[in-house]
């Protein structure tokens, strides 16, 4: 049944990895100044299967957003030199400490080809009023 259902969305990936760009490029227009956005380059073309942020405030961020029925998430709270998947390897915290802030300031906010410029307008808006801007 899963095959079936990507076989009929496959046909339309190119317009979906569009609509997200194009919502990505909303966010960081409204966000910037605010929060840290995605660098992108013209090089280059992402299709933001993610958009991340970083903010010094993310904990707080992410229970303000959640109380405004936004959802967000931190997809990796441990650095990967951390996880015990990669303990062989015999990292310790403060071998990789850029690596390791990162993980305390990246947040996920929303993003999918059917979001709706309102929703974009919405969670920027409330990120930041957080921020009190």
């Amino acid at each position: 049944i899963q095959a079936a259902i990507l076989r009929v969305k496959f046909k339309h990936l190119d317009r979906y990895n569009d609509q997200r760009a194009g919502f990505a490029r909303k966010y960081s227009e409204r966000l910037q100044g605010s929060v840290i956005t995605p660098l992108t380059f013209s090089d280059r073309k992402h299709i933001f299967h993610q958009y991340t942020i970083r903010t010094d405030t993310r904990d707080q961020m992410l229970e303000y957003l959640k109380e405004n029925g936004i959802p967000s998430a931190i997809y990796y709270p441990v650095p990967l030199h951390l996880q015990k998947a990669y303990s062989y390897a015999g990292y310790r915290a403060g071998d990789f400490p850029i690596s390791e802030n990162l993980s305390h300031e990246v947040l996920s906010i929303p993003m999918h080809p059917n979001l709706l410029d309102e929703e974009v307008e919405n969670i920027t808006a409330t990120i930041k009023r957080f921020l009190g801007k």
